[in-house]
């Protein structure tokens, strides 16, 4: 089974906070849960290393939050994810 390693898990993590507290998402305006974001996505970190070869996930598979987050963010974040996404992916490598 492919691993995530930590560097992925500290994007998601950052991902999730940056919902949280820069564009103040809560449970009235988005569906960010435990089981979404926690359990669902490292399946899908997983598949997508194993889809391209690897055994282990890379930062940029963390682009696969696309698929997620389509009804479960409001439509104006999730236009610009994947921009975020590459903010937070660039930030977890410095």
């Amino acid at each position: 089974m492919p691993f995530v390693p930590d560097q992925v898990k500290y994007a998601l993590i950052e991902l999730l906070s940056r919902f949280v507290n820069q564009f103040k998402l809560d449970t009235t305006d988005s569906l960010v849960t435990d089981r979404s974001y926690l359990v669902k996505v490292f399946k899908m970190l997983r598949a997508q290393a194993l889809f391209n070869s690897r055994m282990q996930a890379i930062p940029t598979d963390l682009g696969v939050l696309g698929y997620v987050t389509t009804f479960r963010i409001p439509a104006e974040l999730n236009r610009n994810v994947l921009q975020v996404l590459g903010e937070v992916i660039q930030r977890v490598n410095e």
